[in-house]
């Protein structure tokens, strides 16, 4: 930019108050390439905290954003406290100086020396940024676009459950809320990257098809089995040519046991009016194999969230594990030093403890790795196989690949 001199040295970091907010919000969305309105302030100020943001000022001049929210996350086996790491950004006008990577370590050495959350947890805007910061593909995301002529479930379990489908109640999703939050409350300890709502949280779900003026959406609905599960979706009314031609769109599914979640996808998809249906899925969701003709899902795989470890030994003590384990790993962590080093990890389904050692290591693991394979979805096979992780023998792979594995897939349905 011409005329402009400012080194890196002399970009102030520091949160933004209350009235600086809205510029906060402003400079951030610019640089993701959307326009700020009165609503948005309105309802991410629903969720921001003032005193995790950070504000990157150039004299006046705000020129870049961070910020973390204090969230409760499933991991494997336990909620625990995770750092939200959200809407970072960098003015066009002063990329290539070393910001995005101040940013980082800031935040990062501050979590170190604050000890409130053993890990970090982020959504990519490009997936190409984060890796070389430590951070790995925890969870996965599976896009799907169903028509019309291929909505069929093809399981008889779904008809015999006369008792849900009897029961079901649709219904705007404001009036049962304080339904579905105590079925998405129960249903989050087996749901490793979902993070407990409080009423700030759902406030912030149920306002986002209002705030994002989308042209023809309905307000949010829910679909409700009692006590079981809900599904949370809106709709836009199409016509072509006089044939009815409306989209519907699944923001999240949750049940406690896969009929019902079944019960729940057959409803939606006998919604009269309709011609497509799309939703963001965990890889483990049901349809993906009760759907009549699966290719024809057009599914498409993504990556959802990404995990940083902040600290070796309270993160992997944190979670658990499948099976039992006692292996030594060796870290390397170029960006947060203090992790590099041998751990004894000792765990198993009833809990672990992580310690740092001078024994030999069983395995050597970049930090990135070991987030990618914090929530139990990518697996320390895949990662061993891509040369990434190194085993001192097959033996000792499997022990970790199978502790670390989870049951249920890894998967976060709101961004922050």
């Amino acid at each position: 930019m011409a005329g402009d001199v400012s080194r890196p040295g002399d970009i102030v970091f520091r949160p933004v108050t209350d009235e600086e907010f809205p510029r906060f919000l402003a400079t951030g969305m610019r640089a993701f390439g959307t326009a700020c309105r009165d609503e948005h302030v309105t309802r991410e100020r629903l969720v921001f905290e003032l005193d995790r943001t950070t504000g990157m000022f150039d004299g006046d001049r705000l020129v870049g954003t961070g910020g973390i929210f204090s969230l409760q996350m499933s991991v494997p086996g336990r909620v625990v406290p995770v750092a939200g790491v959200t809407f970072v950004s960098v003015a066009a006008s002063h990329r290539r100086r070393g910001l995005l990577t101040r940013l980082m370590r800031h935040q990062l050495h501050g979590l170190h020396a604050d000890g409130r959350e053993p890990i970090a947890a982020l959504w990519a805007s490009e997936s190409s940024i984060y890796r070389r910061f430590g951070y790995g593909p925890a969870s996965q995301t599976v896009s799907v676009e169903i028509r019309r002529d291929a909505r069929a479930i093809d399981d008889d379990r779904v008809a015999q459950r006369a008792d849900f489908r009897l029961s079901l109640r649709d219904e705007p999703a404001e009036t049962v809320l304080p339904e579905i939050a105590a079925i998405h409350a129960a249903h989050l300890p087996d749901a490793p990257g979902e993070f407990a709502r409080d009423n700030r949280w759902w406030q912030y779900r149920l306002s986002e098809a209002t705030v994002e003026r989308r042209s023809g959406w309905t307000p949010l609905s829910a679909v409700v089995i009692p006590d079981t599960g809900y599904a949370l979706y809106r709709t836009k009314s199409e016509w072509s040519d006089g044939v009815a031609a409306g989209e519907v769109e699944i923001l999240e599914i949750v049940a406690a046991e896969p009929t019902a979640q079944l019960v729940l996808w057959d409803y939606l998809l006998r919604r009269d009016l309709m011609a497509t249906w799309r939703a963001w899925l965990a890889i483990d969701d049901p349809i993906l194999l009760a759907a009549a003709d699966s290719r024809r899902l057009h599914a498409r795989l993504a990556d959802n969230l990404w995990v940083r470890i902040v600290d070796v030994d309270r993160a992997l003590a944190a979670r658990r594990y499948s099976v039992d384990i006692d292996l030594v790993l060796e870290v390397a962590d170029e960006f947060c030093p203090w992790n590099n080093g041998r751990w004894r990890l000792i765990g198993g389904p009833d809990g672990a403890s992580c310690e740092p050692t001078r024994q030999s290591a069983h395995l050597a693991v970049p930090a990135w790795a070991l987030g990618a394979a914090y929530l139990g979805t990518t697996s320390l096979y895949q990662l061993a196989r891509g040369g990434w992780v190194s085993a001192s023998s097959s033996a000792a792979l499997a022990q970790a690949a199978s502790a670390f594995r989870w049951p249920a897939a890894a998967h976060c349905s709101l961004v922050f």
